[in-house]
Parts: C-alpha cells; structure tokens; sequence
C-alpha cells in the first residue's frame, strides 16, 4: 500500500471513532461534566452496569418516535466544588437525577471526582438509595442545588417524608471521605420548608 493510501486508510479508521471527553486535567474546574460517560447500576433501570453518554446534560436511553413512554433518562442538574480529602485540591460533586419517563419517582445520585495524576478520576458514588438504607427516612429525590461541600464535608440535600412532590421536610445528609471511602458524618438535620419552599427540577 502506497503511503498516500495508508494516510487516507488511516484518516478514514479515526474519523469513524467516537469522540471521547478530554480526561486530562489540573484542576476539577477544567473538566465538563455536562458532556462525558457516567456509569449507572440501577435495579429497576439497568441490568448491571451501564456507561451512558450524557450530552449537553441529558442522556436518553435509544426510543422509537412516537416516544417510548419508558426510556431511560439521565440529567446533570447539578455541581459544586470543594476540598474533600484535606489535600488542597478541589473534587467535584456532580448531581444526577434520573428515572423512567414513564414512572412517577426518580432518583438522585451524587459522583464525586478528583484530579489524580493529571486525570479525571470517580472516586466514589453517593446513591439516593444508600442514604434510605443507611437513615430508614423516605428521601425523595434531591432540591434544586442540593449539594454543598464545606470544612471537608459534603452536603446533600433532600426531601423527606411526606409525598412527592410535597415532602415534609428538607433535610440534609453529611458525609465525609475517609479511607478514600464516604461514610455518614453526623446526624442527618431536618427543617421544615418555609411556604413549602421546595423546587423541584423540572422534567
């Protein structure tokens, strides 16, 4: 094969190759967490572990037109920086909340990413169903900006008791990262929304 051939051979193989989000980064801030792959394990979504490609916030499971009213979705809603692991250095904590387009529930999740070595790194998964788990509270998904990282803490907040989309309560869940794990960092602080203040994130 000649070497102009090989070059156009070799241009043709990139240019069917996905784009994948930029990894490498000094800095939490540099990275768009509104366009990359998150992994979801789910029972009721997923069956184990799937990689989804969110684009400009949104992921949406493949559906046939008219809508498949069960599809999958996934959204960005949220993001907030600070230093979790006493180093210095920022991580990022990115809110999803996702659900079936069809169900009347949806649920939270929180990643939190870190720099290491100059790369993007997930270093741990807060799921709205761990934290039921952990308090035996009915915790609807998170409020609109839910989530603070202050003094190596991290702070998510929901909705409790009640119903959707009326909770009782807006409460907020401490965690901390030790170990390179997160674990419960006191007891969980409840307050009653003031006019029943509470914003969802609309769908």
């Amino acid at each position: 094969m000649s070497g102009l051939r090989q070059s156009f051979f070799l241009l043709c193989i990139l240019g069917c190759l996905p784009v994948v989000a930029h990894s490498v980064c000094s800095s939490v801030r540099e990275v768009d967490f509104r366009n990359r792959v998150y992994p979801l394990n789910e029972t009721g979504f997923t069956e184990g572990t799937e990689w989804l490609h969110v684009t400009k916030g949104r992921y949406e499971a493949p559906h046939e037109i008219p809508l498949n009213l069960s599809f999958l979705y996934f959204d960005v809603v949220d993001v907030a920086f600070g230093d979790l692991t006493g180093d210095l250095k920022e991580e990022a904590a990115v809110v999803a909340l996702y659900g079936s387009n069809s169900g009347s529930f949806h649920l939270t999740d929180t990643y939190i990413f870190s720099c290491v070595g100059a790369k993007v790194k997930l270093i741990g998964i807060l799921k709205q169903s761990r934290i039921e788990k952990e308090t035996g509270m009915l915790v609807h998904e998170s409020v609109r900006h839910p989530v603070t990282i202050k003094n190596g803490s991290l702070d998510v907040k929901h909705g409790t008791g009640g119903a959707r989309p009326s909770p009782e309560f807006i409460t907020t869940f401490r965690y901390q990262i030790v170990g390179n794990k997160l674990i419960p960092r006191g007891h969980p602080i409840s307050r009653r929304p003031p006019n029943n203040g509470i914003h969802w994130k609309a769908q």
